[in-house]
């Protein structure tokens, strides 16, 4: 289950490439701000892009500079790391 049930806001890398892109309601979004989501946010995001990449090019392309979906967890740890303050749903 989402944040509310409805969304999934995931802008802890400050990355507007589309693999970081989720929408979001209002509530969520605002609440979430610039923190660092659970882990389980991270692994939706990833089931999210494996499921549709094949459906969109610009996705496909999104996450070929990516450089693969490991790379979704390394840009967690970084942030993790550089002290990104966690998020723990509105």
């Amino acid at each position: 289950m989402y944040a509310c049930g409805s969304c999934s806001p995931n802008d802890y890398v400050g990355d507007t490439d589309l693999w970081n892109l989720v929408l979001a309601c209002q509530k969520c979004n605002c609440t979430k701000s610039g923190g660092l989501p659970p882990k389980l946010y991270i692994s939706k995001l990833k089931e999210r892009n494996n499921q549709y990449r094949s459906k969109s090019t610009k996705l496909e392309y999104s996450l070929s500079t990516l450089g693969g979906e490991h790379d979704i967890d390394w840009h967690y740890d970084n942030a993790n790391r550089h002290g990104y303050p966690p998020w723990s749903g509105p």
